[in-house]
């Protein structure tokens, strides 16, 4: 909203305000700091909100197949051998253990929901107790650790009755990173790209112009004209930084 850009007036400004400046999410409703570039959009308050509650809803399943991981709390400081902490106190961590219960083939818990900004778990290949002489537990310490951060997300569609769909996705603009582009060089040459995909069954039965979300990807609506075709409509936040597709 700017005097100079004539946009500071009546309902011009009031609908600038309702929509507000970007794509909420959890984070903008996490402290007073955050909400406060938020606070004045009505759009901005439901999207921050609504994120906020599947993201708590994701957390809450993620520590659940964590757990049954063996995913754990460390109770002290684990150390190297050269007495370097690998772990501290409070944080989580699981030992090594490929092709076990709810672990992926390197080891790591399976995650319903990607792990993208919080830490993610260390391994512990071997550990040993370290004692006084009355035998009290003086140390912990452990060979070898590695970080493990997810790289994908499980996600489960039943194979023999998956419906094969076309994904149609628009990008009009390109990003003008330093603003100094003129309008005819930011148009996209290439907007329209499609992609080939697996759905569940029961997108076969949504009539046009249904909308339906496609999980991490974005929100889409049946095509009029090709029943197999899905149109993005509203596309999810993205870390990327480069021309999205």
């Amino acid at each position: 909203i700017s005097s100079d850009l004539n946009t500071d007036i009546g309902g011009l400004k009031a609908m600038l305000l309702a929509r507000g400046d970007h794509r909420a999410d959890y984070t903008d409703v996490a402290d007073e700091k955050s909400y406060g570039k938020v606070s004045q959009s009505v759009l901005m308050n439901i999207q921050a909100e609504f994120d906020q509650l599947i993201h708590n809803v994701a957390v809450k399943v993620n520590e659940v197949l964590a757990a049954a991981a063996g995913v754990v709390k460390a109770d002290a400081d684990i150390l190297a051998a050269d007495g370097t902490v690998l772990i501290k106190k409070g944080e989580s961590y699981c030992e090594n253990i490929p092709d076990g219960y709810m672990r992926k083939d390197d080891g790591s818990p399976i995650q319903m929901f990607g792990k993208i900004s919080s830490d993610g778990y260390r391994k512990v290949t071997a550990m040993v107790d370290v004692k006084d002489e009355n035998g009290n537990v003086t140390k912990i310490r452990a060979e070898k650790t590695d970080e493990v951060k997810a790289k994908g997300v499980l996600q489960w569609i039943d194979r023999d009755t998956a419906v094969d769909i076309t994904i149609n996705r628009l990008c009009a603009l390109v990003p003008d990173g330093d603003g100094n582009m003129e309008f005819s060089e930011r148009i996209n040459r290439d907007s329209l790209v499609r992609c080939s995909a697996k759905a569940e069954r029961g997108v076969s039965d949504l009539p046009a112009g249904e909308a339906v979300q496609f999980f991490r990807i974005g929100y889409f609506a049946r095509d009029s004209k090709d029943e197999n075709a899905f149109n993005c409509t509203v596309e999810l936040k993205s870390s990327y930084k480069g021309i999205k597709n």
